[in-house]
């Protein structure tokens, strides 16, 4: 069952009012807006010199459907892993074990470039997260209420990963190299080139680390004897050595002054050893021990995620006037194969126990898009999507005395065959009224699931269509306040593998059962946002409002000697809301401040699940603060501060969770920087969750070791004006992403 701890996200520092900036170099800083001139004849009793403009893109740039994020000058995001960026961005939070969620809200889709990423589809997403380095990240876009050019699915919103693309002409550079706590080392570069006509960008990285972590559960049940309670404790201990690779290659050529033609390649691949250490032990009413059982795992752990694009853009006479194809697949495997060592004081078990999970996911998507503007004096678009889905899972358990002699329990094993093929067609039109601008949409899909779980040859499948309409209306209230209001409608359809009935063995006091009856959620949602820019300060301001029907959620259900059987299904109703609240400027010439909280209001009505309780409601606030200071042009300090407030869900809430950062940066050379960070720097980063149910109560508290000090050296290559730039590079929190409770 995921369970959400979250981080505070946090707010840039304000820039100025503007449409969405160019991407920055990838391995420089911004280059010259213009060739500097040609120095003139100087005149007699005259001295002309060269004048050498530069721009820098804003941090914070609001439009009419999205707010972008540029990780430029935010000292604390981008040179760790992507969860150690997406923790610096308002609303969003990543927790120590990889789960994402956008204003509370885990079921977010991810993008790079507006397009589907391999490593952020399936289970590897939260590995992904904390390996992946972020250096080639320029900025995050936020879009809550996307309208309905974009993607529905994800009731949370889209988190769009702008990637850095080369820029100038010739070759750029850089390198880096990282070391920390935990045996971390990681090492990568990139480099861009470009012509008149052709522009290449690729980066490579791999990284190394060991992580260890803590957990606790306990489970408090009534004893079928004596009518007391039990209780069924569980402790965990991780060791895992996590190594990653990954690079990515993309090319850009001009076929003719109106044609482009585009693609790019992506390879990603983890592999984690994994010791952890499993103890079961039952308690009587009295207290007295009646078993135990106790599990030294060898896991080796798995995957690797690849991923093509193509595309051909045509524009015609005009200025955005556009015709656009582009061609999309992407394939996740991942292997996770265990193999566990037990001893149990009563009853007799097999002292071998192998536990072996398989999954191969392909994407494919096929996009026309076609942009005319000055249409009755607006903008039309209009497109045509094709997504494909094939997606198999297989899982073997076994029992032996010796390796050789392991017999696989039919009982335990699966094979599951997911496919999924979505139809969507969609219009939107933009249109100015003076300082009003509107964006209306509607989006219409169909969807064609098919489910095979050819162990017991149970099918499932599902087919329906949808409509999904969208509005963004902007008010310029004068030069530096605006005003918006957001409405859409999303979709989250249920993944695979919670739609199968198969009874799922997890370990010997978890099972998982999936529902072939559950049907995707709905959600409305509703936004109003204040913006205000006052002597270089940016202040926000956003109501929000969700209301999801029929969101499928996990439903714990004793099933008697400490076991529980996790099933899934719709619940009757869930709303939250809230106010977010974001503000960023000068506390005096060289000291700024990044503050963003969020406070908010759940309400669950799990009624129609039969769990003893009815309509369930949490109030909380979580929230971030950056102090940052330029000591000297060439030393940089931040302190960090983060907190996240109270979870609810169907059957329990989660605590709040408070971290504490600290980093120094120091500029070595013009082409090389020195960064010094501490992550959680009190060992404050744990999380405690609690279920209350009437059949039994389950407690849990997770305890990384998340507490590090790191140092990363960069230098930057290029031409005469590659110099390290006097706000970058950023300091490293999260330990590179294999910090946490033993993830990849």
């Amino acid at each position: 069952m995921s369970i959400v701890i979250a981080a505070a996200a946090v707010a840039m520092i304000a820039g100025q009012e503007g449409p969405t900036p160019a991407p920055a170099p990838a391995a420089a800083p911004p280059a010259s807006a213009a060739p500097a001139p040609a120095k003139p004849a100087a005149q007699p009793g005259n001295t002309v010199q060269e004048v050498v403009v530069t721009t820098t893109a804003p941090p914070v740039v609001t439009s009419i459907d999205r707010r972008s994020y540029s990780l430029g000058r935010d000292i604390q995001a981008g040179t760790g892993a992507v969860a150690d960026a997406l923790r610096n961005v308002p609303g969003v939070e990543v927790d120590v074990q990889g789960t994402l969620t956008l204003r509370g809200d885990a079921n977010v889709t991810i993008q790079i470039d507006g397009k589907p990423a391999a490593a952020f589809a399936g289970a590897g997403r939260a590995d992904a997260l904390q390996q992946l380095p972020a250096d080639q990240i320029e900025r995050v876009e936020v879009i809550t209420n996307p309208n309905a050019a974009q993607n529905p699915e994800g009731s949370g919103g889209i988190i769009n990963l702008v990637m850095k693309q080369s820029r100038g002409g010739g070759w750029t550079g850089s390198t880096y190299g990282v070391i920390g706590g935990g045996g971390l080392k990681r090492a990568g570069g990139s480099f861009g080139y470009n012509s008149k006509k052709l522009s290449v960008t690729g980066n490579l990285a791999s990284s190394y680390q060991r992580a260890w972590s803590e957990a606790e559960n306990v489970r408090t049940l009534p004893d079928p004897l004596t009518g007391g309670l039990a209780k069924h404790d569980l402790i965990l201990t991780g060791r895992n050595l996590n190594r990653s690779q990954n690079g990515g290659l993309t090319i850009g050529y001009d076929l003719t002054p109106k044609d482009r033609v585009t693609g790019a390649i992506t390879y990603n691949q983890m592999l984690l050893y994994g010791y952890p250490t499993n103890t079961f032990e039952d308690y009587d009413a009295s207290g007295a021990l009646i078993s135990f059982q106790n599990r030294t795992n060898a896991r080796r752990f798995t995957t690797r995620d690849t991923g093509f694009t193509s595309g051909w853009k045509h524009s015609f006479a005009g200025d955005g006037h556009t015709l656009s194809v582009d061609l999309i697949a992407n394939r996740s495997r991942y292997d996770d194969a265990n193999l566990w060592s037990i001893t149990r004081s009563s009853p007799a078990i097999q002292p071998l126990e192998r536990n072996d999970m398989f999954a191969d996911l392909a994407h494919s998507e096929f996009r026309t898009t076609y942009v005319r503007p000055d249409v009755q004096g607006g903008k039309l678009t209009l497109g045509y999507e094709l997504k494909y889905d094939d997606q198999g899972y297989d899982a073997v358990v076994a029992r032996g005395a010796t390796v050789p002699g392991l017999v696989t329990l039919p009982s335990a094993t699966y094979e599951i065959d997911y496919e999924q093929t979505i139809n969507a067609a969609y219009g939107t039109f933009e249109r100015p009224f003076g300082d009003v601008t509107v964006i209306g949409g509607l989006r219409l899909e169909n969807a064609d699931i098919k489910v095979d779980e050819r162990t017991t040859s149970v099918d499932g499948a599902q087919d329906y269509f949808r409509a999904f309409p969208s509005l963004n209306v902007s008010w310029k209230m004068d030069d530096q306040s605006k005003l918006a209001f957001s409405y859409s409608e999303r979709i989250q359809r249920p993944p695979p593998f919670i739609l199968t009935p198969f009874r799922v063995y997890i370990d010997p006091k978890n099972y998982q059962e999936g529902n072939p009856r559950l049907r995707p959620q709905e959600t409305q949602s509703f936004e109003v946002s204040y913006e205000k820019r006052r002597n270089g300060a940016l202040y926000l301001a956003t109501l929000y409002y969700r209301s999801n029907e029929g969101e499928f959620s996990p439903v714990a259900r004793n099933q008697g000697d400490g076991v529980v059987l996790v099933t899934f299904d719709n619940l009757g109703s869930s709303r939250s809301a809230g106010l977010e609240l974001v503000a960023n400027g000068k506390l005096a010439k060289n000291l700024t401040y990044n503050a963003t909280a969020n406070l908010f209001r759940n309400e669950i009505d799990a009624s129609n699940l039969g769990l003893g309780a009815g309509t369930r409601t949490a109030n909380g606030i979580g929230g971030r603060f950056n102090l940052n200071w330029q000591a000297t042009p060439e030393d940089a300090l931040q302190l960090n501060l983060a907190a996240t407030g109270k979870r609810l869900f169907a059957q329990g809430t989660q605590d709040p969770i408070y971290t504490v950062n600290a980093g120094w940066r120091h500029k070595l050379t013009d082409r090389a920087t020195a960064t010094l960070s501490v992550q959680d720097m009190f060992r404050t980063n744990r999380f405690r969750r609690e279920f209350n149910t009437p059949a039994y109560t389950d407690w849990a508290e997770s305890r990384p070791v998340a507490r590090t000090v790191l140092l990363r050296i960069d230098y930057r290559l290029g031409g005469g004006n590659a110099k390290a730039p006097a706000a970058a590079p950023q300091f490293e929190y999260g330990g590179g992403g294999g910090g946490g409770a033993g993830g990849l």
